[in-house]
């Protein structure tokens, strides 16, 4: 047990060291998360930033994509860190970090030590975890949560330890850990429905789960009706998360799961990514084998209902994702980030199915197949780390340490209605609540969002930050010749000269009101 914890917290460290001085460790839901734990420190209230420039006219509103669990969190942590700007990388981390020991904990019982730290290690080396624990997302901590839940319920079924009879404080554990784990994100849906079939099935083969379910229950109403309570006296609704429609089918969806799901399973990049309809015919092959296993078990009840329970929640998982993604327009495709809540259910699922049912023959030839895949995640994950020292630093993060682009973005008015082509940048790191406008690729079309952040801001003063990327390398603003532009004259002041360029603007119609002193750029 300690191995496994130490094994966690050393690679969790030696990566992160590795990427740190090279990697930006914040994105867009970051900034989000900053914004509503601040809020609640502040006003009891997790609100964020307008992501658009209209409303001009509020400065923090509601966020109805994001439950609030995970920011409270943050705001819980913030005192111990400092800031929540530090706050929000914490969770992910430690999370990562106790994976291999508490599937080694919970689980035991229902498969041999090997096979649960095989599968804690996989998971924890999956380019999955080991991306996005290092950048400050729920995502991590939901996962923990889900492993927290299902290895909760396994228990109190009597799928893995000692107990032979349902055990009720355990599944009042499973129930509130699956009713937190939507409150900390929507994808947490998966382990509450895996669960209820889970019970559902366990209650028809023994009426005496009956009333442990009932356990199950209430400690799941705890967390959920908090949380029906706070979307209904903020929004209106029970599920207030909403999207534009999406423009992508659901066919092309299922390649872009299968072949992700399998990368995060150890499988190579180049293998899934130029053989998308393989790979979905690859997961589909590997769904087939774990329900013949659960055929195969249906003698065995602990080994047969735990593998009923992982293979239904990551069913449950793959079909939210491509039912999600097809409904709404998230702005990216299926990615590690979607799978990696997953991956982990499906190797332990294969760990147990084939230690039990496999012959000595059979099970070497498992066990190389076993060893292989993880090697290929660790050597993966050591090769990115060691490689760190030659990426150079991420142009954002290089950025946010820069004192005169920050400073340039502080020194706004207070009033000021400021919008940037990357707002999470200056929301984080001045901190400052920052709108994104998308500017187009021409002067012209710069003008154009200028025009719409004068009409958002009214009678407030605006300005833009400009950060120059290939977007607007034809902009006069980030170097181009007059000959490349529009002709229209852009008011705009570097703020830095070196790459990447960065340029204070300001609309033409805006009030002025005070200005700001002078930043002097920074120096070639």
């Amino acid at each position: 047990m300690l191995a496994a914890l130490a094994a966690g917290v050393l690679l969790v460290a030696v990566y992160d060291r590795a990427l740190g001085p090279y990697r930006y460790p914040y994105s867009g839901d970051s900034a989000s998360y900053v914004d509503m734990a601040a809020s609640i420190a502040a006003q009891g209230r997790p609100l964020v930033t307008p992501w658009d420039v209209d409303p001009g006219d509020q400065e923090a509103i509601p966020q109805p994509l994001f439950p609030p669990a995970f920011s409270m969190l943050v705001a819980a942590v913030a005192p111990l860190t400092g800031d929540v700007r530090t706050a929000v990388l914490w969770p992910g981390r430690v999370a990562a970090a106790l994976l291999p020991c508490l599937i080694l904990l919970l689980f035991r019982g229902a498969a041999g030590d090997a096979v649960l730290l095989w599968t804690g290690m996989l998971a924890l080396c999956s380019p999955g975890v080991r991306n996005w624990q290092f950048m400050g997302y729920s995502d991590l901590t939901a996962l923990v949560v889900a492993v927290l839940s299902l290895g909760a319920l396994a228990r109190g079924l009597g799928l893995a330890g000692t107990a032979t009879a349902p055990a009720r404080g355990w599944l009042w554990l499973a129930g509130v850990t699956a009713g937190v784990g939507y409150g900390l994100r929507n994808a947490g849906l998966a382990v509450l429905a895996a669960s209820v079939a889970t019970l559902a099935y366990a209650a028809w083969r023994d009426r005496g789960v009956v009333r442990g379910a009932l356990y199950w229950a209430f400690g799941a109403a705890l967390p959920l009706a908090a949380l029906a309570w706070y979307n209904l006296a903020t929004f209106g609704e029970l599920q207030p998360y909403d999207m534009p429609p999406s423009t992508r089918p659901w066919w092309p969806n299922v390649r872009d799961y299968a072949a992700v799901q399998l990368e995060d399973l150890g499988v190579p990049f180049a293998m899934t990514s130029a053989a998308p309809v393989a790979a979905v015919a690859g997961l589909a092959l590997l769904g087939a084998l774990l329900l013949y296993a659960c055929w195969r078990l249906r003698a065995d009840r602990r080994r047969h209902g735990l593998v009923t329970m992982l293979g239904s929640y990551a069913a449950a998982g793959g079909l939210m994702l491509i039912a999600s993604r097809s409904r709404y327009e998230w702005g990216q495709l299926i990615e590690l980030r979607n799978t990696l809540q997953y991956s982990w259910a499906l190797a332990l699922a294969l760990g147990v199915s084939a230690s039990t049912l496999l012959g000595p023959r059979a099970r070497r030839a498992a066990l190389v197949v076993a060893v292989l895949l993880l090697g290929s995640v660790f050597v993966a994950g050591a090769r990115e780390a060691y490689a760190a020292r030659g990426w150079g630093p991420e142009s954002w993060l290089v950025l946010s340490r820069d004192p005169a682009v920050m400073g340039a973005a502080r020194a706004l008015p207070a009033d000021t209605l400021v919008a940037s082509n990357v707002a999470v940048l200056f929301r984080l790191g001045v901190p400052r609540r920052v709108r994104e406008l998308e500017v187009g690729g021409s002067d012209r079309d710069f003008e154009g969002a200028l025009d719409q952040l004068t009409r958002a801001a009214g009678a407030r003063p605006a300005a833009f930050l400009l950060v120059c990327d290939d977007w607007t390398a034809g902009f006069q603003a980030c170097g181009a010749r007059p000959a490349a532009a529009s002709g229209a004259a852009v008011d705009c002041v570097p703020v830095r000269t070196v790459e990447p360029l960065v340029a204070l603007c300001r609309p033409a119609g805006a009030r002025r009101g005070q200005t700001p002193p002078p930043v002097a750029a920074t120096p070639p």
